[in-house]
């Protein structure tokens, strides 16, 4: 494994020019070596918090070791500043919520709730919270940064009660590891801030996002054990070095194959929510375009690079900021593939497995469960086939029973690498329709893809949305909340539930009251169960209304009285409207 570790410019203080060199350790990691004293480095920030916030991994490796360090004060503080993000982490969770009510796609996320753990770093002064576990190890100890860069949990059984275990490519495991670098690993934790593509790679993890992390801000790691499974959490996590203008969004699932959680007898998942950057600052600039792309995956210790000889799974190596994809390998840039090609996808694995031909994975999620629609309605049917080993040839066969219904397109892509299917079902006739999708490679590996589409025989209403006024004015003023209405029009069957892609707190029934701008759903259901939904924007300028102040001015017929706006600093109106006789009350 080769890391290479960011160092500061080199200063010039006091006409001394203090240098970094590099050195090579026994394990293969190039480092460097910061020769500056723990003072000297501590003196270069105006203050003991910001040098925690911003000492690179060659000062941490030096300040770490250093007797005179306050460890106390330096664990207060990153749990004061990690506190001091929590409005903000509810803002997110309330735009979180609002893309999972929005996605078509079945939904693989489990949004956590008090029942899960939050990693943290050990306790300062004030203690741990409630479901709050301290990571066990930070990256210090191998040249990397300190609690919420690179750390580990402790050891944590998968099992309570030792009724399973997690089989991954021929051993079985009890144990697992919470890594901040965006895998779950057994056997050893992973600090390695350099992803390496697997399966060259030396650990065995499942990985969600192998990357360079960096949670200092809004990023969390939330993760809970059920009797059948575990379930990981990435939320909103940023990336180094203390960036959160991007952050992503992913989670890992284990399991054992009879528990039913999985479909197909898959014991793995890793789903995404809204993943934005691709690379950190190690080697990279601006989120992306790094030397160590990202990894998605499973993967054993071995280190073979020969993917044909040694069990894997990886599902591309992410280095752009687009939705660019080029298959599951890729070495160089014209190969890399776009962190925005994640959005909203789930793979299933089986680790349990150890066959080293993997089957043909499917990018989209059509056979989650059956398709309800109901007449006129549409259903897009675009998925794709990777064969996981690179240069592996998929062909790919669509069959279809659907009726008197129609699909637009109908496109098939076969004998690539990446085999793929087009077209967009058209309810038109009351029923069961049925598409099977069959992706096989050379190797003979097959996944068997089974669509059912049921057409419900009613004719959907529409949905219309106006402000409470019955205006369709969407602007507001920042700190101003807007009134909507949403009503079902025409159809043969109204609608009885509704729902909106807010949090609760904000709407009730067919009502909201919005209080940021944005795109919004709001969805409805009739009583045979046809789905609707309206999709509309609430533009906000960044300027709040006004404060007026002042006092009342009583005048006489045919006198007059004079009376100006002055804005106060930084206030720049350019409207004004005046009101004769506002509620009753005068002008």
């Amino acid at each position: 494994m080769i890391r290479y570790s960011v160092s500061p410019s080199p200063l010039l203080v006091s006409f001394v020019l203090l240098v970094l060199l590099r050195s090579l350790t026994t394990f293969g990691q190039v480092q460097y070596d910061e020769r500056r004293s723990p003072e000297e480095i501590m003196a270069t920030y105006s203050s003991f918090e910001e040098a925690v916030l911003k000492m690179s991994r060659a000062e941490w490796s030096v300040v770490s070791k250093w007797d005179g360090f306050d460890t106390e004060r330096h664990l207060t503080f990153l749990h004061e500043h990690r506190d001091s993000f929590e409005d903000e982490r509810a803002r997110l969770k309330e735009v979180r919520v609002k893309k999972l009510t929005s996605s078509e796609d079945c939904q693989c996320w489990v949004e956590p709730d008090e029942t899960y753990f939050t990693m943290v770093p050990p306790p300062g002064i004030a203690g741990l919270g409630p479901n709050e576990i301290a990571w066990a190890v930070d990256g210090t100890s191998v040249g990397g940064a300190s609690w919420n860069v690179d750390a580990a949990s402790a050891p944590l059984d998968i099992s309570l009660d030792d009724s399973w275990s997690f089989d991954l490519y021929g051993a079985s495991y009890n144990e697992f590891f919470v890594n901040t670098k965006g895998q779950i690993s057994f056997g050893t934790t992973v600090l390695d801030w350099t992803p390496t593509g697997f399966p060259a790679a030396e650990y065995n993890q499942i990985a969600g996002y192998w990357q360079d992390t960096d949670m200092s801000t809004t990023g969390e790691i939330k993760w809970k054990r059920t009797a059948d499974a575990i379930y990981v959490n990435y939320i909103n996590v940023g990336y180094w070095y203390n960036n959160s203008d991007l952050t992503n969004s992913f989670q890992i699932i284990i399991t054992h194959p009879e528990s039913g959680i999985l479909p197909d007898g898959a014991n793995a998942q890793v789903c995404y929510l809204d993943m934005n950057w691709a690379h950190g600052d190690v080697g990279g600039s601006g989120a992306c375009c790094g030397d160590y792309p990202g990894v998605t995956g499973a993967d054993g210790a071995s280190t073979n690079p020969n993917p044909d000889l040694s069990p894997h799974v990886q599902f591309g190596r992410f280095n752009l900021l687009d939705d660019t994809y080029n298959g599951p390998y890729g070495d160089n840039e014209s190969q890399w593939d776009g962190i925005n090609w994640l959005d909203y996808k789930f793979f299933n694995i089986n680790t349990a497995d150890n066959n080293s031909n993997l089957n043909p994975v499917p990018t989209a999620n059509l056979g989650c469960d059956t398709v309800r629609i109901c007449l006129g309605q549409e259903y897009n049917l675009d998925v794709e086939f990777l064969g996981p080993e690179p240069g592996q040839i998929v062909n790919l066969e669509v069959t279809q029973d659907v009726g008197g219904n129609e699909i637009i397109g109908g496109t098939t892509v076969t004998g690539v690498a990446t085999a793929s299917y087009e077209g967009v079902f058209v309810g038109s006739e009351p029923g069961i329709s049925n598409l099977t999708m069959t992706a096989v490679d050379e190797e003979g590996a097959q996944t068997l893809l089974d669509i059912v589409i049921e057409v419900l025989d009613v004719v959907p209403p529409s949905i219309e949305v106006v402000t409470a006024d019955g205006g369709d004015d969407f602007g507001i003023c920042a700190g101003a909340e807007l009134g909507v209405v949403a009503s079902s029009e025409g159809g043969q069957e109204p609608v009885v539930d509704w729902s909106w892609n807010l949090n609760a707190n904000f709407w009730d029934e067919n009502t909201a009251d919005i209080p940021f701008g944005g795109t919004f759903v709001v969805t409805g259901e009739t009583a045979s169960g046809c789905v609707v939904k309206e999709t509309f924007q609430v533009f906000q300028t960044p300027f709040y209304l006004p404060t007026l102040s002042g006092t009342s001015v009583t005048v006489c017929p045919g006198d007059s009285a004079v009376i100006s706006v002055l804005p106060d600093e930084g206030e720049v109106f350019v409207e004004y409207e005046w009101v004769g006789d506002w509620n009753g009350g005068g002008g």
